[in-house]
């Protein structure tokens, strides 16, 4: 499988990604390039994509851990006032 197929195959598992600047445009950036290069380009986007993920499982993680503390939780609405005031917004 060519790395423009393989990525548009596999596109959908990088939306974030690849929603910046749109499949069609991917597709189409892709085309002009080497099989190499694109390759290269395909690699990239997959650790990207496996970074995110990461990312994502850490902060899962760490919001378990908040909510498994037992204290009450901060709402946000709270929160952002607070921090307005102390910035002088708002």
């Amino acid at each position: 499988m060519s790395p423009v197929s393989y990525l548009l195959s596999t596109a959908r598992g990088c939306v974030g990604l690849l929603g910046v600047i749109g499949l069609s445009d991917a597709y189409a950036k892709m085309q002009t390039l080497s099989e190499a290069r694109a390759a290269h380009v395909v690699s990239l986007i997959e650790d990207l994509a496996d970074l995110e993920a990461r990312e994502e499982a850490e902060d899962l993680a760490a919001a378990r851990e908040a909510l498994a503390d037992g204290e009450t939780p901060v709402l946000w609405e709270d929160l952002k006032a607070e921090l307005n005031a102390l910035h002088g917004q708002g």
